[in-house]
């Protein structure tokens, strides 16, 4: 349960030990997000706007009511709403991009032409689906923590509890006169599972927030409704007080200390399948010593990939191109690993020199299953012969 909870974001099972890798604590972390997710934050974006009838740009711009953008009541009128939305969606995301990873190509340019009209035709359509049938009041913007009552109706809240070890951001908050309160969490790709329910870690995460709420909140609410709103439908989610209840024991029985700022060195107390997205993975010495020993032992379940694309170890080659690197690795469990099209960006002062040690994470690969089953990857890349096979993750690190 705790490691399901972990991969949906809200598990702050954070320990204070010092990292070992100590030639990592200068980043805090891996830059930004693949293509993929970004797509997800951009459905993010678009059904929030969607289903509160407001568009937020971003920062501490005031929210913008769609229906000032036209009228709510044709079907033509609505499509209009639905394509600006996206497109100023997609406009702010490539802004952002831009400004804070200025190495990236744009988004629209990550997938071939055809898909990626696909997926904003798709996007329209979710939009079209999910505007209100009348116009709704926007929120105002304040640099005022919101107030745990009554009222309080809020996207992107954050949420904590120090005695249950959670931290983590509510999509959006609604407690309205009746108090039972609405949580809504906004998800994009695969939802459910192979028996085609909701997964367990998205269930757990909107219960994580009505437990962090409920922690804090004075008075309490009486109960709480909560919903997975995914592209094609909504997932309600039990959040009976007997459900929560058990959840609150369960986390309580774990001994997990309370952690620390994500600036500051962390280490997990036990790592495992909820480290495959953590962006603290550069400076966790538990994460090293649980990779190192899944690749010796090659501890990998049928049709799964629990580690990410990451490597480190001894330089045993290195081939300098016009704009990348041919660097070949040997690992700690004694395999030799290679990585092309390695940016050349990553080494503004020198190139890595054979005999000193090397950490690359967030790389891609073009290998699949060997023998029925995933193992560690003996090749890697970051840059692609085709901009969607590229990674748009990887940070190296050197040793000084």
């Amino acid at each position: 349960m705790v490691d399901d909870l972990g991969m949906s974001r809200l598990g702050d099972l954070l320990g204070t030990g010092a990292c070992k890798r100590k030639a990592l604590d200068r980043d805090t972390a891996l830059p930004g997000k693949a293509p993929g997710a970004l797509l997800g934050t951009l459905r993010h974006w678009v059904l929030e706007a969607a289903i509160q009838g407001w568009w937020r740009a971003g920062g501490k711009a005031a929210p913008l009511p769609l229906v000032t953008w036209g009228n709510l009541e044709t079907f033509d009128d609505r499509r209009m709403i639905a394509s600006r939305l996206v497109d100023e969606a997609v406009a702010h995301l490539d802004g952002e991009l831009g400004r804070m990873e200025p190495w990236r190509t744009p988004l629209s340019q990550a997938w071939e032409p055809i898909a990626w009209h696909n997926e904003l035709t798709h996007l329209r359509s979710l939009v079209v689906a999910r505007l209100p049938s009348k116009p709704t009041k926007p929120p105002g913007v304040s640099d005022a923590p919101p107030r745990l009552a009554r009222g309080l109706k809020r996207p992107e809240l954050a949420l904590g509890s120090k005695s249950l070890h959670l931290r983590g951001t509510a999509d959006f908050v609604e407690w309205p006169e009746d108090d039972i309160v609405r949580i809504i969490d906004f998800k994009s790709g695969g939802v459910i599972d192979t028996k085609g329910q909701l997964k367990e870690g998205y269930a757990l995460q909107l219960q994580g927030y009505a437990l962090a709420l409920d922690e804090e909140a004075r008075p309490k609410p009486k109960g709480f409704r909560l919903e997975v709103v995914s592209d094609r439908e909504v997932f309600k989610v039990d959040g009976s007080k007997e459900t929560l209840d058990v959840l609150r024991r369960t986390l309580k029985s774990q001994k997990l200390p309370w952690g620390q700022s994500a600036v500051a060195a962390v280490d997990y107390e036990a790592a495992g399948p909820s480290c495959m997205f953590c962006p603290q993975r550069p400076r966790c010495a538990s994460y090293t010593e649980y990779a190192e020993g899944a690749w010796r032992s090659n501890r990998v379940g049928v049709g799964q990939r629990p580690l990410p694309l990451d490597i480190w170890g001894m330089v045993v080659s290195v081939e300098e191109g016009p704009t990348t690197l041919r660097v070949g690795i040997r690992s700690p469990e004694g395999e030799r690993r290679q990585v092309v099209g390695l940016s050349l960006r990553h080494f503004p002062y020198r190139l890595c020199q054979v005999g000193e040690p090397i950490w690359i994470y967030g790389l891609q690969t073009l290998e699949g299953a060997r023998s029925g089953q995933f193992v560690h990857p003996l090749n890697f890349h970051e840059e692609g012969t085709k901009p969607w096979t590229s990674a748009w993750t990887t940070r190296v690190f050197l040793a000084g």
